[in-house]
């Protein structure tokens, strides 16, 4: 098992979703509901790879403090991009539901 493999793959996985999230709430605050929905299935795919990244890194993250410095940081700032590009996502979802 290769920690720095695994977590350069979920770096990798979790930039991706990144940038399609970007993508959809653009297209969610411009009122683009045919561009988000064209996103919804390739977000759906990228949520589930990311998923089943994070679960095999925390199923060996007794190794997570052998990584090297940049590295950890590398996959905590994509981290939090990530979870503040969700959560936004959320509340347009929300906005555009209603």
């Amino acid at each position: 098992m290769d920690i720095t493999k695994q977590v350069n793959e979920l770096i990798d996985i979790t930039t991706r979703l990144a940038d399609l999230l970007k993508r959809e709430n653009q297209a969610l605050r411009n009122h683009d509901t045919q561009e988000a929905n064209a996103l919804l299935s390739e977000k759906n795919s990228l949520t589930e790879v990311y998923e089943e990244h994070v679960e095999a890194v925390m199923s060996h993250s007794e190794h997570l403090n052998k990584l090297e410095p940049k590295l950890k940081e590398s996959l905590s700032t994509i981290g939090e991009k990530a979870k503040n590009l969700i959560e936004e996502n959320a509340v347009l979802l929300r906005a555009a539901i209603v």
